[in-house]
């Protein structure tokens, strides 16, 4: 009985000591640990979703929008509170738009949270809230709309559902566009899963930056016309149109056939939506005799008095190369206006391998122009450790050789802009919400090419292309046009050798030819019917320039106000090539006298400096306010010059504009 009692007594102690012992704890909890616990606690069931913020603007160089964000709501559902599947499930299939099996199963899921429609207008948003569903939720998002739809569409690029860029501008800035992300608290159950989203405001709030880019909208939407009309005219595959100032490098158009609505990206399938200016590479022909004439002037292999005899064709290692005419006897200025191939060939087999191959380099062919679009191909440029005996002459009529629209392009107003190769631009700036700068994009000189007064001199065989050669139907009135026409075979990927019937028709012209401002280079992919570049491209290239002087005329400086770099004589060619292998035709002054450069823009000081070759730094922007050397001092060749800009004042507007 004793014994019972003790045991008793002991169980006794131990239930009292527990107690006191957790209620020590509950305490020790309660007063020291509260505010530990209280965070622990919430997050455990609170969790923080990010959502889509308001994605930047994206603009032409005219301010004018391309690509804008609007608000919207994006429907989830909770399944395990909706009680009556199948009646809700044919409820909300008119307003969705989607097949009531399909609401039917993510209603059945075992889950607490599914999205059942992302992205509604704001129409349907108030009629479902008006049906008062239980189990049903609302999320603010943004969603992107482009207000010209097909206009610039592979330049512009298009976003995902959750706003993420996929193409274009909008992928390639897509930080800068997206900004920092919001984020919305969600409830959570034990497990880990959504059971309801506070829709309130958002723990954060940043809109994206703003991007402008050079794109003329007026300039772009004349060359999609044009692009469409002629490929509709010739039943071409495709084609590619580019506008660029060679100046600065600024791309005002970059047009591609066939395009699509980016409003309705789902509706077309994947091939048309990647850029084929800069994605896909081809022979270019003819349009390559350009840069062979400017490996022959460099290397001064000929003089004024070659002829080379065009008999139709001509046999290299076995192989026949044929002209698209028998031209007789033509001096080399004709060769090129005649675009003969059998002249070309014999000139060009007077160069030394090597020196051709680092030309062609020099241009910038076979490497990435650098464009600030994704995606972009370098093409292709056989180095000469695997050369054949053939390699040599395919390569001088534009075959055996690869590139991109642009990298073709961007290597022509290297020529136009007297022998500067520039980094093709395509964004101008990036803005905040508030228009202030964030950062601005200025032209960049990549290497200088080649001497002016060689530029000068293509340009001026280049004028006789248009005035008495294969690209006549270039002719503009008002401006002198300097350009190339190109008819290249298509490559089949299948049997190789040459496609049967399947041609790369292509125009690359300038004007005013002795002080560009535009260089047009037209692209048609498998014309039907006619199928020569002069035939198919070149009037494309008249149209293009004849309304973009009705919309503005002022754009183009007038040939009597013209910058003359060096004058041309005809003689230079048959002067000897120098030992060191320095691209000029004839001797210039080592010296040069620093111009006044006071009051102007940056496009014009730009433009008065070029002759120089002078290593050129700006700062600021607006209008020149000061520089060194200082006007009036003596700058020689490869000398650096500093040039500072100011942002127009009163006394700088009288200066500039009396």
């Amino acid at each position: 009985m004793e014994n019972k009692k003790i045991r008793i007594l002991i169980f006794f102690f131990i239930i009292a000591f527990s107690f006191c012992g957790l209620i020590a704890r509950l305490c020790y909890l309660q007063l020291f640990q509260n505010k530990k616990m209280t965070k622990l606690s919430i997050s455990n069931y609170l969790k923080k979703r990010a959502i889509s913020t308001e994605r930047g603007i994206i603009y032409d160089r005219n301010m004018k929008e391309l690509a804008a964000s609007i608000e919207s709501y994006s429907l989830y559902t909770h399944p395990r509170k909706i009680f009556y599947k199948e009646q809700t499930a044919k409820l909300l299939s008119p307003f969705l738009k989607i097949p009531e099996e399909e609401i039917f199963k993510n209603l059945c899921k075992d889950s607490s949270f599914i999205w059942l429609k992302r992205k509604l207008n704001k129409s349907t948003t108030e009629k479902l809230k008006q049906l008062n569903i239980n189990g049903l939720g609302f999320i603010k998002e943004y969603k992107r709309i482009y207000p010209k739809k097909e206009l610039a569409s592979h330049v512009i690029g298009f976003v995902g559902l959750d706003n993420q860029g996929l193409e274009g501008a909008e992928l390639y800035f897509n930080q800068q566009l997206r900004g920092p992300q919001e984020e919305i608290e969600v409830t959570i159950d034990a497990i880990g899963r959504t059971i309801f989203s506070k829709t309130g405001n958002p723990t954060k709030s940043f809109d994206g930056f703003n991007i402008v880019l050079t794109i003329d909208e007026v300039m772009q939407q004349i060359c999609e016309e044009e692009l469409q009309k002629v490929c509709e005219k010739y039943h071409a595959i495709g084609g590619t149109i580019i506008i660029m100032d060679p100046i600065n490098g600024e791309i005002l158009s970059l047009a591609n056939f066939p395009t699509f609505n980016l409003n309705r990206i789902s509706s077309y399938p994947s091939y048309m939506l990647r850029n084929r200016a800069i994605t896909d590479l081809f022979e270019p022909g003819s349009t390559f005799k350009i840069f062979t004439t400017a490996a022959i002037l460099i290397n001064r292999v000929i003089t004024n008095n070659d002829r080379f005899v065009c008999e139709g064709g001509i046999e290299i290692a076995g192989r026949k190369m044929r002209c698209c005419s028998h031209h007789g006897k033509l001096s080399f200025e004709e060769v090129i206006a005649k675009s003969c191939n059998v002249g070309t060939i014999k000139a060009a087999m007077k160069l030394n391998q090597n020196d051709f191959y680092e030309c062609l380099e020099r241009f910038g062919f076979g490497s990435l122009t650098g464009i600030n679009l994704p995606g972009e191909r370098s093409g292709t440029l056989l180095s000469t450790r695997y050369w054949s005996k053939l390699t040599l002459p395919n390569f001088a009529i534009g075959q055996g050789i690869s590139t991109t629209a642009l990298q073709l392009t961007t290597a022509v107003c290297s020529i136009a802009n007297g022998g500067f190769l520039l980094k093709p631009l395509i964004i101008k700036k990036i803005t905040n919400s508030k228009n202030e700068v964030i950062k601005e994009y200025q032209p960049t000189c990549i290497k200088r090419v080649l001497h002016p007064n060689v530029a000068k001199y293509i340009t001026y065989i280049l004028q006789k292309v248009v005035s008495e050669g294969t690209g006549k139907k270039a002719f503009v009135s008002e401006y002198t046009v300097a350009g190339k026409t190109g008819t290249a075979q298509k490559a089949d990927t299948v049997k190789g050798g040459y496609a049967k019937g399947k041609f790369f028709s292509s125009f690359i012209g300038y004007t005013p030819a002795n002080n560009s401002k535009l260089v047009i280079s037209v692209f048609i992919n498998e014309p039907k019917e006619a199928h020569y570049g002069g035939e198919v491209a070149a009037p494309t290239f008249t149209e293009i320039v004849g309304k973009i002087l009705a919309y503005k005329k002022p754009y183009f400086i007038p040939e009597s106000q013209r910058i003359e770099y060096v004058d041309i004589t005809n003689c230079n060619l048959s002067k000897p090539k120098k030992e060191d292998n320095s691209p000029t035709l004839h001797t210039i002054s080592e010296e040069h006298i620093m111009p006044d450069l006071y009051g102007n823009s940056m496009r014009m000081v730009w433009k008065m400096l070029l002759p120089y070759q002078a290593k050129i730094n700006f700062y600021g922007s607006g209008i020149a306010i000061e520089s060194i050397p200082k006007r009036g001092e003596r700058i020689t060749p490869n000398q650096k010059i500093k040039v500072w800009f100011s942002p127009i004042n009163i006394s700088c507007q009288a200066k500039t504009n009396p």
